[in-house]
């Protein structure tokens, strides 16, 4: 079963007040498919369980990769924010492409996850024994399961996270209840549970959170945080928000959202604000380091993205650091020959700016071979050769951005035509 949506073919006649109805317009529906629903049948549950699956977008293309799963309980109503969520943080960088299986259930199911009953403890066995081992069978997956719940998921998340730390190895929760007694129907408290998990050598996550209004939610979650800020074992990173003005329902998509940014926060592109922050993280070989591994945890390319080297181009400049730009020039070639013209002119300015003109010449050369009819391109060239002491090219080239002005009738004209002639 596909998950997807639909609207019906029509034909759509335009009108406009007082106008006769325009010739019919054909428009063709296409299915919006975000992914497939498969039904299973399994000893632990007594009713049949979905499962919804959506892929990256790169799964078809790239044979070769694998990817994390997330697991959203909820499915019926988190699944497909989910996928928007993580399709657009993805696109951007800011966390890996992600395999996503909702978990549906009925409203007359809810309280089946109440963390520690009978009926829970069914549900984590349908999870480990036939889910996961499914998922993992059939789709190209390379470990560090997350389970994403909320309300009663949420805190169902937290008891697998701490029953199954060989099944999941993150939780992301939004309200999460019941998060406290667990002594009362495991016999271990929070604490012991929680010591258990250094027994596993990987490293565990938990981002868990509420609003300030959601009694007795928050007050669970405070008493958690409480407990894991006496007690978390060392292999588990934690992090509790509390928000202000969200409802109940809501809160998933706050919490979601900043969940998924810290659980992947080792992906997304480092970004530097001042130049102590570049230094601190190692400067350009730290970079470098940073992609290597971020390849080989998540099995993506170990060269270092355009956006890395956007932002290391851009504290370049704000520090006037030409050494470094030259750097990143014998390192990434291709990036600067590339570029948008905008940020070619940008960068050939800075080396103008320190008297580097050759370097300036280089790239407005090939900023003009990618756009033969620029004015500013030319007229760039022009002043880079200009500056360089070659008064004869330059001449040419402000003579070739004077006739694109001209015809163009740009406002840059007159600004050319002096330039051109201070050169005479």
């Amino acid at each position: 079963m596909k998950f997807c949506l639909k609207s019906a073919v029509c034909a759509v006649a335009i009108m406009t007040c007082g106008v006769q109805a325009q010739e019919a317009t054909s428009v063709t529906a296409q299915d919006i498919v975000i992914g497939q629903q498969y039904m299973f049948q399994s000893p632990y549950l007594e009713k049949e369980q979905a499962l919804q699956i959506a892929l990256p977008a790169s799964y078809e293309q790239e044979e070769e990769r694998s990817y994390p799963v997330l697991y959203v309980l909820d499915g019926q109503w988190q699944f497909q924010h989910a996928v928007s969520f993580v399709n657009r943080l993805s696109s951007k960088g800011f966390i890996p492409e992600l395999i996503i299986v909702g978990v549906p259930h009925s409203d007359q199911q809810n309280s089946r996850y109440f963390a520690g009953s009978e009926t829970s403890e069914n549900v984590l066995a349908f999870l480990k024994e036939t889910a996961v081992p499914y998922v993992e069978s059939n789709y190209r997956t390379r470990g560090g399961n997350t389970l994403a719940g909320w309300a009663y998921t949420g805190g169902f998340a937290i008891h697998a996270l701490l029953k199954a730390p060989d099944t999941f190895e993150a939780a992301i929760t939004s309200s999460p209840f019941p998060v406290a007694n667990y002594e009362s129907y495991t016999g271990k408290t929070s604490a012991q549970l929680l010591a258990e998990l250094e027994a596993f050598e990987q490293n565990k996550f938990l981002s868990f959170g509420a609003d300030t209004t959601e009694s007795p939610v928050i007050e669970g979650t405070q008493a958690l945080a409480g407990v894991l800020e006496e007690s978390a074992p060392s292999n588990l990173e934690w992090h509790f928000t509390e928000t202000t003005g969200e409802e109940h329902i809501t809160t998933p998509h706050v919490l979601l959202y900043s969940g998924l940014r810290k659980r992947f926060a080792d992906y997304g592109d480092p970004i530097f604000k001042t130049m102590e922050e570049f230094k601190a993280f190692g400067g350009l070989e730290g970079v470098k380091r940073f992609y290597r591994a971020r390849g080989d945890k998540y099995g993506v390319s170990k060269d270092v993205s355009e956006d890395g080297i956007f932002w290391m181009a851009r504290i370049a400049m704000q520090n006037d650091d030409v050494a470094l730009m030259d750097r990143l020039r014998a390192n990434f070639d291709r990036y600067f020959a590339r570029q948008r013209a905008y940020w070619i002119n940008a960068y050939a300015q800075f080396y103008l700016k320190h008297g580097k003109a050759r370097a300036a010449v280089k790239m407005y050369e090939r900023l003009v071979a990618r756009f033969p009819s620029s004015v500013g391109a030319y007229a760039g060239l022009g002043e880079a050769y200009a500056a360089a002491e070659r008064t004869g090219q330059a001449k040419k080239m402000y003579e070739r951005a004077v006739d694109l002005a001209k015809d163009k009738k740009d406002e840059r004209l007159n600004e050319l035509q002096e330039k051109l002639a201070a050169l005479k």
